[in-house]
């Protein structure tokens, strides 16, 4: 599933329309994000604008087993194809000099993307070429990470339930208001790939369930503003309760104090287990 064409907040669609303007282009680019951020969806999308035939990702590891010969080998043949460098900063310096080439137009058939962390500085001054750095520089976006775009979250852990549900035919999952206003208060440091976890998790354990936020992991419920959203949902719960005692069980009259329907007050009956 492309979790990006699902985002609408201001950050994502500014890199979005950053990424459109650059992706035609032949030049390497930089994608320098958090773990977890969608940068290699990202990297597929300019790929395929490309209109290159092959796409090859490549990481430290791969260098690590196939040696210096398999890297200076990828822009040997006539192919063309989008090359993707993952982990950029953790890279010997030997390979900097081939990356350094390629820019240079000694392999002309490569479109060189490289996902590097958080931000992309040089974290050894001295070993990456200034060179191949400048270069870089030239065509970077900044990923923002899920906790700079919340107003993503609602549709993201939807399109995640959706996708586990077909996969796994797992029954989907629904999130309470208040539990809502938690999952949009944390902090994500696993970004989508923790949103993804997290709902694999709640519907393999709590299948076809309204989650609430007692629900929910610890670290999640302990994030900042999480006492809020648990403490609306106490009130609504004491409120629901008053105004039937009020009422005397009647559930119209009840509907009416709250200002609600009665279905309405149904639903939260249901919802907070008071039936």
């Amino acid at each position: 599933m492309a979790f990006w064409d699902l985002s609408k907040s201001s950050e994502a669609q500014t890199l979005l329309d950053q990424l459109a303007l650059l992706a035609p282009l032949k030049g390497a680019l930089v994608l320098s994000g958090a773990m977890g951020t969608g940068r290699r969806e990202l990297a597929g999308r300019v790929h395929k604008d490309s209109g290159n035939a092959h796409l090859q990702s490549i990481s430290p590891e791969w260098f690590a087993v196939n040696g210096m010969a398999a890297l200076c080998d990828i822009g040997g043949d006539a192919k063309c194809k989008t090359v993707v460098v993952e982990e950029l900063e953790r890279w010997p310096e030997s390979a900097y000099f081939v990356f350094t080439r390629w820019l240079r137009g000694e392999s002309a058939n490569i479109r060189p993307i490289f996902l590097a962390g958080q931000a992309f500085v040089r974290q050894q001054p001295g070993v990456m070429p200034d060179e191949l750095y400048f270069a870089l520089s030239v065509a970077s976006l900044s990923v923002p990470s899920l906790c700079q775009r919340k107003e993503d979250i609602p549709v993201l852990l939807k399109a995640c339930s959706q996708m586990t549900k077909q996969s796994q035919r797992f029954h989907s999952i629904r999130f309470s208001a208040a539990a809502m206003q938690c999952l949009k208060a944390y902090h994500w440091p696993g970004n989508l790939l923790e949103l993804r976890s997290l709902v694999e998790r709640l519907e393999g354990l709590l299948p076809n369930t309204v989650i609430q936020v007692g629900n929910l992991p610890k670290a999640i419920q302990e994030s900042k503003n999480a006492s809020e959203a648990l403490n609306l949902e106490n009130n609504e719960i004491e409120a629901i309760k008053k105004a039937l005692k009020v009422a005397q069980g009647n559930k119209s009259r009840a509907a009416r104090l709250l200002g609600v329907s009665r279905d309405t007050l149904n639903y939260r009956l249901r919802k907070y287990a008071l039936v």
